[in-house]
């Protein structure tokens, strides 16, 4: 039986998974009821365990079974065996799904496979998903395991690598990212939604008030670090993660008031995906997501605003969102 599920971030989350098919919504259950232990459609008399996984994962299990386990060990590292589906994105000539093996250095993923940063550009940084730290350019050798990314100070999480390159602004991308994870946190725990909603507020005072510089670093900080506690999934770790690593690692470029910088008036956009041209390479990236506010209502664009690149309003903030493909 095949469920089709809400489009909203927090629908990844296994506990939310099996309330969907449940017929509720996304909504991760509490963080102690574990899906092996209290599965699905479970009572009082029966917890019915259940086996919650990504496809990617369930995929090779055939061809395990058939020839045995060594042979999927044989491809990979110790840390991690087999092949990952890995999604290029971003600033990189070359975007797409490539299927590689585990422990591929990260740079001969990204140049090889994915042809290198645009024309005259460098890499600056690359973001697994917006789950972790980034991978900043000096770590670039590290083997794509999961062991290797994290001692990089990242983590390799699906596989989905956003190239960022010398020509976009890291305020930016923080900004993309902190609106995304507190417009996606459910709500269902205070102080994930509260402290994300900190963090986003005080990035984007950043670009619109001169006198923001001086304490807005460290509401930001304050923001993504109060945002876990007693959480029911991993979306406020992420936060937690990810912000303060961007603030930390490119602290000049937060030294001054963003706008003023090279390149910052060109916002960045979360690559929301929701299909591949293979013939094009070209991702198609989720438009609505500019104008889905934190309650998960999505507000109308202004007369004449387009969202292949122009602004979408923000209501309940002080500045405008907008992005670039």
């Amino acid at each position: 039986t095949i469920v089709e599920g809400p489009d909203e971030y927090l629908f990844g989350e296994e506990k939310a998974l099996l309330n969907v098919i449940e017929g509720e919504g996304p909504f991760p259950r509490e963080a102690h009821y574990p899906p092996y232990e209290r599965g699905l459609f479970a009572t009082s008399a029966s917890p019915n365990p259940a086996l919650v996984n990504n496809v990617e994962t369930l995929a090779p299990v055939s061809t395990i079974v058939r020839h045995g386990a060594d042979s999927f060990r044989e491809l990979g590292t110790v840390d991690t065996s087999g092949t990952i589906l890995f999604t290029l994105s971003g600033d990189i000539v070359r975007p797409g799904v490539y299927e590689g093996e585990a422990g591929i250095p990260l740079r001969a993923l990204l140049y090889e496979l994915g042809g290198g940063p645009r024309p005259g550009r460098s890499i600056k940084a690359v973001l697994s998903g917006v789950a972790t730290g980034p991978i900043t350019s000096d770590r670039l050798d590290s083997p794509t395991d999961f062991g290797s990314l994290a001692r990089a100070g990242s983590g390799l999480g699906s596989a989905g690598l956003v190239v960022i390159d010398d020509a976009t602004s890291i305020p930016r991308v923080a900004q993309a990212v902190a609106r995304f994870l507190y417009v996606e946190s459910c709500s269902q725990c205070t102080a994930c939604k509260a402290g994300l909603d900190v963090a986003s507020n005080a990035i984007d005072r950043m670009f619109h008030e001169a006198a923001a510089i001086a304490d807005s670093r460290e509401r930001a900080l304050l923001g993504a670090r109060s945002a876990p506690q007693g959480n029911r999934c991993y979306l406020p770790v992420q936060g937690l993660l990810l912000i303060p690593a961007l603030l930390e690692h490119f602290r000049k470029e937060f030294a001054v008031r963003p706008e003023r910088a090279p390149h910052s008036t060109s916002e960045w956009r979360i690559p929301k995906m929701v299909d591949f041209d293979e013939v094009t390479r070209r991702f198609t990236y989720d438009e609505r997501q500019l104008l889905k506010e934190p309650d998960w209502t999505y507000v109308e664009p202004s007369p004449g605003r387009r969202l292949d690149g122009a602004s979408a309003l923000r209501t309940g903030h002080s500045s405008e969102l907008g992005a670039s493909s």
